[in-house]
């Protein structure tokens, strides 16, 4: 999985916990140019992830 290492560098010293699983997610968004539906604000740390948010009718790019 190539991009897990680009979204794990963001902020590698504060990612642990949830935000491991977060950042999983979101490289596999990235590696195969998904949108991802959530309402966890915590994604929009990971740039280049389309999110789609469930509860509103437009997406946010982060």
């Amino acid at each position: 999985m190539r991009a897990l290492p680009e979204v794990a560098r963001e902020d590698s010293s504060t990612t642990s916990g949830p935000m491991v699983m977060n950042a999983h997610l979101a490289a596999l968004a990235l590696e195969h140019g998904a949108s991802f539906a959530t309402t966890d604000r915590d994604f929009t740390r990971f740039p280049g992830i389309d999110l789609l948010d469930p509860t509103e009718a437009t997406s946010h790019q982060a």
